[in-house]
């Protein structure tokens, strides 16, 4: 069963019939693509001729830690003195590790962050809506009304 409609045919569908809950999905996504690459251009800024890309907050922290793992201080915010830990997600650090692998200049590396969160963003989106559909299918099923997916 395909809750959204995706990839699927609508057989018998009358013209001037509402679009596939799949078109819907397709259009959403797309939008919040858009938006998503829009947001991504414009926290960026020029600095010395070059496109610098950041995170905010949290976010940085983690690149912090990550940027310090990989070039071997460890997981800690300072490279001298005492070891502060103070990350507050590990699977973001984890997931940055790589990101500061990759042969991108300093100014470049939050860019496959954000990209990397802009497509889990979108997956939730799908993930988000399965559920709605499977719950109201189930309610209808229920109720004997026909769900909105």
């Amino acid at each position: 069963m395909n809750p959204l409609g995706i990839g699927s045919a609508t057989p018998g569908r009358h013209a001037g019939a509402a679009p596939p809950v799949g078109a819907g999905l397709a259009a959403l996504l797309g939008a919040l693509a858009a938006w998503g690459g829009w947001f991504i251009f414009r926290s960026s800024f020029v600095l010395g001729g070059r496109r610098v890309f950041c995170l905010f907050d949290d976010a940085m922290i983690s690149m912090t830690y990550a940027r310090n793992l990989v070039e071997g201080h460890g997981l800690n915010w300072a490279r001298q003195g005492a070891p502060v830990e103070g990350f507050t997600h590990p699977l973001w650090v984890a997931m940055m590790v790589p990101v500061n692998l990759l042969p991108l200049s300093l100014e470049r590396r939050a860019l496959p962050v954000q990209l990397v969160s802009l497509a889990l963003l979108l997956v939730n989106v799908v993930l988000v809506g399965a559920s709605c559909c499977a719950t109201s299918a189930d309610r209808g099923r229920a109720t004997g009304r026909l769900p909105a997916c």
